[in-house]
């Protein structure tokens, strides 16, 4: 990638351009983010992207660097190093691995979510329904006393004379 691309996506940067016209970094914040990329990745890496480079044509160092970059989950940085030669079957071919690898690693992290989180007011809803369980056998308590009670109020019989 050189000066004219963009070391985030990869595209064309245009003549005065003051952003990248595909994912909007400013040209002033390019170059800082190059280094901050650049610096976020393991020196393994870094040393197996450039062996790759070294030995272009050669698969297993493309094999080694998506290794270290499943590895490391560095799938950002290496999109943007084999972006930088699109039209490249070699590049296009990692680029798309890179992808389907990463595609894979997040639905396996969100499916790992989803399961420990299946329900989550589970103990709310049970104490709620023990409350309706105590509350309607109470009513049902109090309604059967109240039946068992003699209902006709004690009559005094007064004897005229």
């Amino acid at each position: 990638m050189g000066a004219s691309a963009c070391p985030k996506c990869g595209t064309a940067r245009g003549e005065g351009a003051t952003a990248c016209s595909k994912c909007g970094l400013a040209t002033d914040r390019m170059d800082g983010f190059a280094r901050a990329q650049a610096a976020n990745i393991p020196d393994v890496l870094g040393v197996a992207w450039q062996r790759a480079v070294d030995h272009w044509s050669e698969p297993p160092h493309h094999e080694e660097v998506l290794r270290l970059v499943a590895q490391h989950d560095a799938y950002a940085w290496a999109a943007t190093q084999y972006r930088s030669r699109a039209g490249d079957p070699i590049a296009d071919k990692q680029l798309e691995r890179i992808r389907k690898s990463a595609e894979v690693t997040m639905l396996s992290a969100k499916a790992a979510r989803t399961d420990k989180y299946k329900n989550p007011y589970r103990n709310t809803l049970t104490l709620l329904i023990m409350l309706v369980v105590v509350v309607v056998g109470g009513l049902i308590y109090a309604w059967a006393r109240s039946r068992g009670a003699d209902p006709t109020p004690p009559t005094t019989t007064i004897e005229v004379k």
